[in-house]
């Protein structure tokens, strides 16, 4: 089997699992999907004696989903060319009230597996990755925890291993674009080390939720560094190994990689399916990383030194962090005959896991079929002098139903704006007066999208992407940068 990725060997699981099931039903017509076409039910592959659903009332619900997806960039960036990327998501949910009547406790698993090229380091070379599904290859487990809430879910808990950005800084609108400026928050990713796709960190989280449901305050504590042998440090005195977290399954936590701490605050309005005016979410918080930084221009020999030798560490600082703020309110809905807030809907892209338990995918807040118009918007602050980026903005509009009869497709332009710090440019302005050089300054890096995913059926979208990088790597050192690609997203 040397050679056969996990993500074929699974395909072709799920193949024989699809063409065994239409066998058992064309056998059996009482267990037969007949009411719905093969287009019209949730999943390709048939659940003969309903077998699957049964287990979901009993709270046990699983899944599979496959991305696959080809981009290239004809003009601008480093070079030119085209990638194929995959990504096979696993995740398996068990809500121990329906099981055993154990009141709001549950449990979650997510694992990956990944493979393809790196289309941003081969040929855009923009500060992110213009794919969010990019990343190194391997099979991995990445998140796994165990919640309980109390009280009518005004306390609740998550204790185990988990992604940042499954809970803090993200928002529904951002999460239909294919740049991952619009999922993790750059001014976190980009400065400190933060578990976010494909890796995941030790993790708690603290969520109070109002009686009412409207405001809530949520905390949560991390790992410093999920891998950073793989991902490097920030740390001036780091040195790389090779005890790569590649499976997911190590767990680190160190006292030297630090903790990350993230603080969130937000109002949630009309939220509530009976609740008369259009949802939104309005939010604040901010973040603190207990590391070793470097600083990006001064050394720790010589504070006054322009250009430190290369034996000459950058000045160490303790600690890094920042702020940030997110809106998200939907324009436009169409009412409800009966009152309230339509009945939400999720698009194939939908992620597995206990989407319900997030401060924004409560009822009015999930987008219903038919006409919507969504606003989304961050703006996110950094420590210049020991982060890459000090100023984050994003901006972008999702409308649903834009075609009549295409009810739950989805078309989204948005707008992202990433600055480098000063103390960024002051060094290369001193290491060109040094060489006599002219070389390009760091100053900001744009990416602008336009996106429509076509929900085909329940379990399948195809979604084309336009990208538009100006300054990519945060310089005029490349040419502003097209990528065009289409996505294929199916869930089974």
């Amino acid at each position: 089997m040397a050679g056969v990725s996990p993500a074929r060997i699974l395909g072709c699981c799920a193949g024989v699992l699809w063409l065994l099931g239409c066998v058992t039903a064309l056998a059996d017509p009482s267990t037969t999907d007949a009411p719905k076409g093969f287009f019209e039910r949730d999943s390709p592959v048939p659940d003969p004696g309903g077998e699957r659903a049964k287990l979901a009332d009993k709270g046990i619900v699983f899944g599979l989903i496959y991305t696959g997806e080809v981009f290239g960039n004809p003009a601008g960036g480093y070079r030119q060319g085209t990638v194929y990327d995959g990504l096979l998501t696993a995740g398996l949910d068990i809500d121990f009230n329906k099981l055993l009547g154990w009141q709001g406790l549950k449990f979650h698993a997510l694992a990956y597996e990944t493979h393809g090229a790196d289309g941003t380091n081969l040929y855009t070379r923009d500060l992110n990755f213009y794919s969010s599904i990019n990343a190194y290859d391997s099979f991995r487990l990445s998140e796994i925890w165990l919640q309980t809430s109390l009280f009518k879910n005004v306390f609740n808990l998550r204790v185990g291993q988990e992604e940042v950005d499954a809970e803090f800084a993200t928002t529904i609108g951002g999460a239909l674009f294919i740049h991952s400026n619009f999922g993790a928050l750059p001014t976190l990713t980009l400065n400190v080390p933060t578990p976010t796709y494909p890796e995941a960190a030790p993790a708690a989280r603290l969520r109070l939720n109002s009686p009412g449901g409207h405001f809530y305050f949520q905390a949560g504590v991390y790992a410093g560094n999920a891998n950073a042998d793989r991902d490097g440090d920030p740390n001036p005195g780091f040195r790389a190994g090779m005890a790569y977290n590649d499976d997911g399954i190590r767990f680190p936590i160190s006292g030297n990689q630090g903790l990350l701490s993230v603080y969130e605050a937000g109002y949630l309005l009309n939220y509530r399916k009976e609740d008369p005016g259009l949802p939104g979410a309005y939010r604040v918080g901010g973040f603190y990383h207990t590391g070793e930084f470097s600083d990006r221009f001064l050394t720790s020999a010589d504070p006054f030194l322009i250009i430190p030798p290369a034996a000459v560490r950058p000045a160490v600082h303790h600690g890094d962090g920042g702020f940030y703020a997110v809106a998200e309110q939907v324009i436009y809905r169409p009412r409800d005959p009966k009152g309230g807030n339509e009945d939400v809907a999720t698009s194939a892209a939908a992620p597995i896991g206990n989407a319900e338990d997030s401060p924004l995918a409560l009822n009015g807040a999930l987008p219903p079929a038919g006409p919507e118009l969504r606003f989304f918007g961050r703006f996110g602050v950094g420590q210049g002098d020991r982060s890459l980026t000090d100023c984050y903005l994003e901006a972008g509009l999702n409308y649903r139903a834009l075609i009549p009869g295409r009810d739950q497709d989805l078309l989204g332009v948005g707008f992202t704006f990433t600055g480098l710090s000063d103390d960024a440019r002051r060094l290369v302005r001193a290491a060109d007066r040094l060489d006599g050089t002219h070389s390009p300054l760091p100053d900001y890096e744009n990416i602008f999208e336009v996106t429509y995913q076509a929900n085909l059926a329940p379990w399948l979208s195809v979604q084309p992407d336009l990208q538009y990088i100006v300054h990519p790597g945060g310089s005029t050192r490349y040419g502003n940068a097209l990528v065009l690609g289409v996505r294929t997203v199916v869930t089974f």
